[in-house]
């Protein structure tokens, strides 16, 4: 199994180890030594709250790697893996998962692993291969239109890289099997595309970082939703429940693609936002300008509360042109409306690294107007020196000089104006 270390993947492990047709299961996890992937295996286990000594004896742990030629294994474990006797089945549940890299960063590791494992499981057909993907659930006949929208320039390429595999996958499977062209006659191979998985019904261990919860933290904290895509299908299960639905995959002798069986889980956008509502958060449904309006306008109280409104009214009558309008918006409503109020990092904080990225792309009047902030924000004059003194290090003698002068020069006019008291 790959991926086990993961939000999915450890509830995927969690079953296979209770199972009492399972005698044995091989995880590849990254690590320096089979000792420290192993830890970071259970380390998981014990963070989604379901691992005991027990689940130690069906165990054992290979440090390897996606991205690397057959996995990173050594001659003798990719000969266990590949030879068709030792392994009956193999879930492919693991990615790197990134939404920033390229398609060329990440293909070694998302397509070139699936394509490995596929191949060996052409090579062995009496062994089982599940992959788990994501993203949108589709069906054969919508390959065309799946392919298009990922084909667009702004396509994530993560998702692009997961399709790719899915789509060589599903392919393989539907021309492995008896009575196609193929002379392979297998029917090992099964895809499952859960959509958005959420946490479990037991524990209530969830993965509050992705996206799903993003999102929602922030229609609750605006206390709006977009009202037009209340109609709209929500993909979503919980992660027993697809944890099973691979578990059944991987025993099941069915010769079909069994991704389409889970891809109907689910519900109305509407019903999703009903159900936060009658938890008692205060929730309207909005069009989309007006969900834009208010992140805006959330934005502007942070932006005016940090960096002070004398800047803000200049900054916004400067971009109030078509052209530049655009960018204020992105500014303040991802910027400020978005990161800047997320949780996890304090405002000085937030400051702290502000300032050393500043300094590192020697943007000098943004770094004034961050001091600015800084200060405001509850940094110090000590911390913003020191902060300057740790770039200098980085960054070079002559940066660090221009940045003393602009945040020292930036503090002194706060001074003047009667902003702020040296204590």
């Amino acid at each position: 199994m790959t991926g086990a270390n993961g939000f999915l993947g450890t509830q995927i492990l969690r079953q296979l180890l209770s199972h009492c047709q399972v005698s044995h299961v091989i995880c590849l996890v990254r690590g320096d030594t089979d000792d420290a992937a192993r830890q970071r295996t259970i380390r998981m286990a014990k963070e989604a709250l379901w691992w005991t000594d027990h689940h130690a004896e069906k165990l054992e742990v290979w440090r390897g790697d996606l991205a690397l030629p057959k996995l990173g294994l050594d001659p003798t474990r990719w000969e266990i893996l590949t030879c068709g006797k030792a392994v009956d089945a193999i879930i492919h549940n693991g990615a790197t998962v990134h939404w920033t890299k390229s398609y060329e960063a990440l293909e070694a590791a998302n397509v070139g692993s699936s394509i490995e494992l596929l191949l060996v499981a052409l090579r062995c057909p009496a062994m089982r291969f599940v992959y788990i993907t994501d993203g949108r659930p589709w069906k054969a006949h919508e390959e065309g239109d799946v392919v298009a929208e990922l084909s667009a320039p702004d396509a994530i390429p993560y998702s692009q890289t997961k399709l790719i595999s899915e789509v060589v996958i599903r392919r393989a499977a539907t021309r492995s099997l008896p009575g196609t062209f193929t002379t392979a006659g297998t029917d090992n191979i099964a895809v499952i595309n859960p959509g958005w998985v959420i946490g479990t019904p037991t524990e209530g261990y969830s993965n509050t970082t992705d996206y799903i919860w993003r999102l929602v933290a922030t229609c609750v904290k605006l206390g709006v939703y977009n009202a037009e895509d209340a109609e709209g299908w929500l993909s979503i299960s919980d992660a027993t429940t697809t944890a099973e639905a691979v578990l059944e995959a991987t025993f099941s002798t069915r010769s079909d693609i069994l991704g389409d069986e889970y891809a109907t889980h689910g519900m109305a956008w509407r019903e999703f936002w009903a159900i936060l509502e009658d938890m008692g958060y205060k929730l309207e449904g909005v069009e989309v300008d007006q969900l834009h309006e208010t992140l805006f306008e959330e934005g502007i109280k942070l932006r005016r509360a940090v960096v002070g409104d004398t800047y803000v009214d200049r900054a916004l009558a400067q971009g109030s042109s078509d052209f530049s309008r655009p960018g204020q918006e992105l500014i303040t409503e991802w910027c400020w409306g978005h990161i800047w109020t997320r949780p996890g990092l304090e405002r000085k904080q937030r400051s702290l690294l502000n300032l050393g990225m500043l300094i590192a792309l020697k943007a000098w009047p943004e770094l004034a107007l961050h001091t600015r902030g800084a200060i405001i924000n509850g940094l110090t004059e000590k911390e913003i020196s020191e902060a300057v003194l740790q770039a200098t290090v980085y960054c070079g003698a002559p940066t660090g000089i221009e940045a003393t002068k602009v945040t020292e020069r930036a503090i002194n006019e706060m001074i003047a104006n009667g902003e702020y008291k040296r204590s």
